[in-house]
């Protein structure tokens, strides 16, 4: 009886293997998942300084360009300039601060081979951006896209005009310009 049951275990194994396999082959056979993969994951290649100053009305010389010291799936480029928004106030061991409330426009997560869905808990779906995508809203934070397409998943975080709408429009854009170097 026990090696029945040991037959049975390593046969459910092996099948749940093959499944597994056969899943992220086919998903990673998607052209953009493809494209995105590359050889070198270069945040600042896939959304560029250009293609923040084309969308937005920035004084060139104000923006800063921060770029993870290495290129894998926990790296991220981040433009930054000044907001006309006053200075946001927190608590930090127990004092009361003021730090600048500054526009921010990040990428950063790309990640591959991703089968499990985004725990959506607290996200809204948004239709017609890769083959899914999810975002959520934080008036201090901005909104936080995440998109998947193929076998990759990336996260575009944006907060510039500190209003729910106009920064969704915002990290949309960015998103589509991310899957734009992609498409022939």
């Amino acid at each position: 009886m026990k090696t029945l049951a040991y037959i049975l275990m390593a046969a459910g194994l092996s099948w749940t293997g093959t499944v597994k396999e056969d899943i992220t082959v086919e998903a990673d056979k998607h052209p953009v998942s493809v494209c995105l993969r590359g050889d070198d994951i270069r945040y600042h290649d896939l959304l560029t300084r250009d293609d923040l100053l084309r969308y937005l009305p920035i004084d060139s010389s104000s923006l800063t360009v921060k770029i993870a010291p290495f290129y894998s799936e926990h790296g991220w480029v981040c433009y930054e300039w000044k907001s006309n928004r006053p200075d946001r106030e927190m608590e930090l061991w127990g004092e009361r601060i003021r730090i600048p409330d500054i526009n921010r426009v990040t990428l950063k997560f790309l990640q591959f081979d991703v089968l499990e869905k985004v725990d959506s808990i607290g996200y809204r779906q948004f239709e017609n951006l890769g083959d899914r995508s999810y975002w959520r809203w934080d008036r201090s934070q901005g909104i936080e896209l995440i998109v998947e397409v193929g076998a990759a998943r990336f996260t575009i975080e944006t907060n510039v005009d500190a209003a729910q709408d106009s920064d969704l429009e915002k990290a949309v854009y960015f998103a589509r310009q991310v899957l734009a170097k992609c498409i022939p």
